[in-house]
């Protein structure tokens, strides 16, 4: 027989959605970088006629 643990007592659980979520923002936040950077690049390449 199988034996389940509360949801209020699942660390492991809580913990892994955690992660999952701190991933998900994370890899929003590199999308954010990525094009500021394109957007920086751009500029820059304007001023010097790059």
């Amino acid at each position: 027989m199988r034996k389940t643990v509360p949801a209020s007592q699942d660390f492991l659980g809580i913990v892994a959605i955690g992660s999952v979520i701190g991933n998900l923002v994370q890899a929003n936040e590199m999308t954010t970088v990525k094009r500021q950077l394109g957007k920086l690049s751009a500029m820059y390449r304007g001023l010097t006629g790059c």
